[in-house]
């Protein structure tokens, strides 16, 4: 609980600090400027000292409607109202000033282009200026406008505008007035500004793409375009610094409407991608093809009639905004709780919205929200917020895909313990089935034919103490399915009644390949240990033996080695092949087609006596298992789990 209330303040102090370092890099990216208020089209700028300031032009110039002159023609015609529907027009502003000041008045040109007149006479062009549209050309730039003040003070400004490609247009921009070296610097300050922001969002669109190629997230892709589309709305990035100087204007502005009519509609897809089966199907494919039909009249429309296609867009995308919104509310009032990724997830878009609203409302310039973008540091930090979102998203996912592996893996695991459990049982009651169906047809035969001999007594003690056994395994799984634990007791054996019960045992089986079976008698020794798993081991080696020993010897020799008890298994078979030597107390190794468990058991019984099981010598001439066995019990658990 701790790590995880610490992971959390992590988070937040996070988040915090990547607000507050962006709200420093770019709350003061336009310098600072001092206002100066034109009147009636005349601006008094003679007390401003121009040697450190940057003067933000405030106010009206003087407008002649659907008139391109300066000076006396200007003078002539009748001033009137800035009325969007008016095509052409012309500007003026006249400055009193210090004489004989070189100054610059710096400001983008206006929509959608603008020829600029000082004193009369023409020191740019931006685009072609006509009166009819078979007489302009359309452009936009940032205009640079070399002003001499003169002996007298006065100048003159003149800007004459043209729009006959677009209903909106020709409106005033922001206008700024200082001296060359200032307004240079303002303009490669904002010029860095705007590289910054938008070549940022731009570098991010891209690296979210590679992530959404690598990782196959189709959120990634949705934070790539919207990184783009907030990074290429400004127009100072977009028309300065991406286009190339040759650019088609009508292309480029078509791009640019559809970049701000497609930026709803991502954001929308985005929230949705974030939270798999938030909204019906049907409805985001219905809202997916209207905005896909409205994206393609971009490029048939005339561009006049494409601006109010931003403005539908976003009418467009409020009903499904609200569907969003009901459909978030109904998801976290029914789970009744929030994950960090969520909380991430409503403070970006909570922010965003925010900042967008703010801009419209309280921006310098009026404009609508859908004409808007964000401010540049809610934008790299809503960027910021939803990647954070993504990546918290993704991996408690993989944590859970981890989590839901790993218990596969246990059940995998069980029903392998299971199989090797079911087999390892099979084989122990196997061997005492061979022993007492042996003894069984011996006795038979011996009886069919009369001849019985003296050891019948002998071979029916033995088929029913192999019945016992056999009862007491059946009774140990039986125990083990209702939930029991196995039982193992451990005791003190006497080696001559081990040795005499696995001859008895095994003696049977031999003969039919011919075998013969020597044993210690191993009078007088003792060792520790469970009498039914050793003598399991026993019988186990000598099955294994006589697999590979045909008219051959097997043989059990006993020695009392102080502490430990050394019992070997010898036979004269065919050996071991050296490559699988290495493996054969492993399970499923086998060299002969068997089951690969018996030696498996051998090894894992010995283990739980704390001995040893090794093979001493193998050759074409036979092989000898050596087990040491403790003749007391260790004194903890851990000593000496492989022997000596």
């Amino acid at each position: 609980m701790k790590n995880k209330r610490m992971r959390y303040i992590s988070i937040t102090a996070a988040i915090l600090l990547v607000f507050v370092l962006l709200m420093l890099l770019f709350s003061n990216r336009s310098g600072d400027f001092s206002a100066m208020e034109a009147q009636d089209g005349v601006l008094d700028a003679t007390s401003a000292d121009f040697s450190s300031a940057v003067y933000e032009i405030d106010g009206e110039w003087t407008f002649y409607p659907e008139v391109l002159g300066s000076g006396a023609e200007l003078d002539a015609a009748q001033p009137g109202e800035r009325n969007e529907s008016i095509p052409y027009g012309s500007y003026r502003l006249k400055i009193h000033a210090q004489p004989k000041q070189y100054l610059t008045l710096g400001g983008y040109s206006f929509d959608y282009s603008t020829r600029v007149l000082v004193n009369g006479s023409k020191v740019l062009e931006i685009g072609k200026v006509g009166a009819s549209a078979a007489e302009s050309e359309p452009r936009i730039d940032y205009m640079l406008i070399p002003i001499y003040t003169g002996e007298d003070g006065e100048v003159e400004v003149v800007c004459q505008y043209a729009n006959f490609v677009h209903r909106e247009g020709g409106g005033l921009t922001q206008m700024h007035l200082s001296t060359a070296e200032n307004i240079d610097r303002m303009r490669r300050s904002r010029n860095l500004y705007s590289l910054v922001l938008g070549g940022s969002l731009c570098l991010f669109g891209m690296y979210f793409l590679l992530f959404a190629v690598f990782q196959g997230e189709i959120k990634y892709v949705f934070l790539a375009v919207i990184c783009a589309l907030l990074g290429l709305r400004d127009q100072n990035f977009y028309v300065l610094h991406l286009l190339p100087a040759n650019y088609n204007w009508a292309v480029a502005y078509r791009f640019l409407v559809l970049m701000i009519t497609l930026q709803p509609c991502f954001l929308l897809l985005l929230l949705q991608s974030l939270y798999e089966k938030l909204a019906k199907p049907i409805v985001v494919r219905c809202y997916a093809v209207l905005y896909a039909v409205l994206a393609a009249a971009h490029f048939i429309l005339p561009t006049q009639d494409i601006a109010p296609l931003s403005r539908i867009g976003y009418y467009l995308s409020m009903p499904f905004f609200l569907y969003l919104v009901v459909q978030l509310i109904r998801r976290f009032w029914r789970i009744r709780r929030l994950e960090w990724d969520d909380v991430l997830v409503l403070l970006g878009y909570l922010l965003l919205l925010g900042s967008n609203v703010y801009e419209a409302v309280f921006g310098r310039i009026v404009t609508t929200i859908t004409r808007h973008g964000a401010a540049p540091p809610y934008l790299l930090v809503f960027v910021f917020l939803i990647a954070g979102a993504i990546s918290l998203k993704i991996n408690r996912r993989e944590q859970e895909l981890s989590e839901s592996r790993r218990q596969r893996e246990v059940l995998t695991q069980l029903n392998r313990l299971k199989s090797e459990f079911l087999h390892q049982m099979a084989h122990e009651l196997k061997t005492p089935l061979t022993v007492m169906s042996g003894y069984a047809q011996l006795t038979d035969w011996q009886l069919g034919t009369g001849a019985v001999s003296a050891d019948a007594h002998e071979y029916m003690q033995t088929i029913s103490s192999e019945a016992q056994r056999l009862s007491a395994l059946v009774s140990r799984l039986i125990d083990l399915a209702n939930g029991g634990s196995p039982d193992i007791e451990m005791g003190v054996i006497g080696a001559a009644q081990l040795l005499s019960g696995a001859v008895d045992v095994c003696r049977p089986m031999l003969e039919k390949k011919h075998n013969r079976l020597e044993s210690d008698s191993g009078e007088g020794i003792t060792l520790w240990g469970n009498t039914e798993m050793l003598l399991q081991v026993l019988i186990n080696l000598t099955v294994n033996a006589n697999r590979h020993t045909e008219n051959g010897v097997i043989a059990y020799r006993i020695a009392d080695e102080g502490e430990w008890v050394c019992l070997r298994v010898s036979d004269t078979g065919s050996g071991i092949a050296p490559d699988l030597l290495p493996h054969i107390f492993e399970k499923g190794c086998s060299g002969d087609g068997g089951s690969g468990i018996g030696l498996t058991i051998c090894a894992d019984a010995m283990k739980i006596h704390h001995g040893l099981l090794e093979v001493e010598h193998t050759d074409a001439d036979g092989t000898v298992f050596r087990l040491e066995l403790p003749k007391k019990p260790l004194k903890t658990q851990g000593e000496n789990d492989c022997g000596r």
